[in-house]
């Protein structure tokens, strides 16, 4: 349970940051971070999963209560036909974050957690490469938001609590879709 490893990445990319770190610690029901693939593969997906992995490492260090499990879901298709899963979408590379206390989860897909820093820049990048053979590395401009969606995830999975919202239609509202999307 000691962190021997030191980030020496010139921007900290395998450092939590204290706001996270203070959550994490103060985590007091059991929560599991399942990963759906083999921690070798999805390491090997390439250098930003490698600091996903190593984010989600840093949390279960801080937290006891944190469990990182690795599983291939073609080798273990009993844990994509669980019931609270039933309609969900389960592919490699998601995370499933559950809170066994509360019987809540949220999946958080790797295009959640894996995003274009610059989309403008790496647009133009692309454009150049396209048209003129300029040099083009797509992997300069992705990043990882890991750390602010495992968080989010975390809350919703640990909340004893949730606020519910309702809508009522019939009675000549406004189209309340956009509103409900965004909560």
């Amino acid at each position: 349970r000691f962190d021997t490893s030191a980030d020496l990445s010139s921007t900290g990319v395998y450092t939590i940051d204290e706001k996270t770190e203070s959550f994490v610690k103060e985590l007091d029901m059991d929560v599991t971070i399942t990963v759906l693939n083999t921690e070798q593969n999805f390491e090997a997906t390439d250098q930003v999963y490698k600091q996903v992995n190593e984010i989600l490492k840093k949390m279960q260090l801080a937290n006891e209560r944190i469990t990182i499990e690795y599983l291939d879901i073609d080798q273990n298709p009993a844990f994509t036909a669980r019931e609270e899963f039933k309609g969900e979408t389960l592919a490699e590379n998601y995370i499933v974050v559950e809170c066994p206390e509360t019987g809540r989860h949220r999946i958080i897909t790797s295009n959640e957690y894996i995003t274009v820093n610059n989309y403008e820049e790496y647009y133009n990048a692309y454009m150049a490469y396209s048209y003129y053979g300029a040099p083009f590395d797509p992997y300069d401009y992705i990043v990882s938001n890991i750390e602010q969606e495992a968080v989010s995830a975390m809350m919703f999975a640990a909340n004893n609590a949730p606020v519910r919202v309702a809508f009522t239609e019939g009675y000549e509202e406004q189209d309340s879709t956009a509103l409900s999307q965004i909560l």
